[in-house]
């Protein structure tokens, strides 16, 4: 019974705390600025990769990835039995957000540097509560200070991500600062590429344009 009921923990653990890898991977620092951790992806590109099944070779390179950041999950999800439904949840579900995760390395390093440090963690304190359950006494006051400096290094983590997304944000702001200074220095340029723009798109400007062409022509003809 109690196997049964950590295997079920064990599930939840697996997939809550991957949920924190799926930092914006294609997220701009202009979509939805925000100094929080990012815990999804934008809608368009979460729905195309929702709960897509791996193909043996796609879970290969996930378990090769997982055996080197993420060994005591990847544990536990290898002793679900093939037939049980959730073990193929949970492959899909993990495929899914390893694909977010890369997309977020070719957008920002940093970020996914830190979202990965954070990947590891939580597979630590996984490894934690697994010897919590099966420790008595001074063995689990141990796991227990292990189990909150693990913690302590998540809250870091999630600080240094909500200041480099500030950081972003900072320099988005400087950057359309100064593209509204330029603009109101070149007002009257603007005018003017409104206007062109309006007679470009006037189809009686059009059409006294193309008969001022053929007159010459028309002319030309009647002096013959």
């Amino acid at each position: 019974m109690l196997s049964k009921k950590f295997a079920i923990l064990a599930a939840v653990a697996v997939l809550s705390p991957v949920l924190a890898l799926a930092e914006v991977a294609a997220e701009k620092s202009t979509d939805k600025p925000t100094t929080q951790p990012a815990r999804t992806m934008p809608g368009r590109l979460r729905h195309e990769m929702r709960d897509q099944p791996p193909t043996e070779e796609e879970w290969k390179e996930v378990v090769a990835f997982m055996e080197k950041h993420s060994p005591y999950r990847l544990e536990q999800i290898q002793k679900f039995k093939e037939i049980n439904p959730l073990r193929n949840n949970l492959r899909s579900r993990i495929w899914t957000q390893y694909r977010q995760m890369q997309e977020q390395k070719k957008d920002d390093e940093k970020l996914y540097d830190i979202s990965l440090k954070r990947f590891e963690l939580k597979d630590q304190q996984f490894h934690i509560l697994q010897q919590i359950s099966k420790a008595k006494g001074d063995d689990r006051t141990s796991l227990r200070d292990e189990l909150r400096k693990n913690a302590g290094e998540l809250v870091t983590l999630n600080l240094q991500e909500r200041e480099l997304r500030l950081e972003k944000l900072t320099q988005t702001v400087e950057k359309e600062r100064q593209r509204l200074d330029k603009d109101q220095q070149n007002r009257e340029q603007l005018v003017d590429d409104q206007i062109k723009q309006v007679i470009g798109h006037d189809p009686a400007q059009r059409e006294g344009h193309r008969g001022k062409g053929v007159e010459p022509a028309a002319n030309s003809a009647d002096a013959k």
